[in-house]
């Protein structure tokens, strides 16, 4: 029963396209997550540096050295909320939204300077936090 078989049967040919579409849809499927994963990583690199430049804006800042330490940190434009710990403030950073909080009460003491704990927080504009970062504001 052995014949000579010069080609492939159309049968043979079908099988090969549809194992071969399977294939070629399951990889398919990861392109579009990993568009989605580096854009999230893009935004949360562009957050990361977004902070830390407001870190160091307020840090340096000698209206918020002031404010604080004259215990008049509700002066600024952006307070929106204390506590008996923190002063908050809102504002706005390369289309993030940013919470800073400034801590009251020194964390060191130390002479002649004393330091505040500032916290720094990004969101998106569905509200779900992208970065985070914190220092400390030297009062002299």
């Amino acid at each position: 029963m052995i014949r000579d078989e010069k080609g492939l049967t159309l049968l043979e040919v079908l099988i090969s396209i549809v194992i071969l579409s399977f294939i070629f849809l399951s990889i398919m499927n990861f392109f579009p997550q990993m568009g989605f994963i580096n854009k999230v990583n893009e935004d949360k690199s562009k957050a990361v540096n977004y902070a830390n430049e407001l870190l160091i804006e307020w840090k340096n800042s000698e209206t918020v050295k002031d404010c604080i330490k004259n215990k008049n940190g509700t002066s600024l434009s952006s307070y929106y909320n204390t506590d008996s710990n923190y002063y908050y403030y809102k504002t706005t950073k390369g289309g993030f939204n940013a919470i800073i909080k400034i801590r009251k009460n020194t964390d060191l003491i130390s002479t002649p300077a004393t330091t505040r704990l500032i916290d720094i927080q990004l969101f998106n504009n569905r509200n779900n936090m992208v970065a985070e970062t914190y220092g400390y504001i030297i009062l002299r």
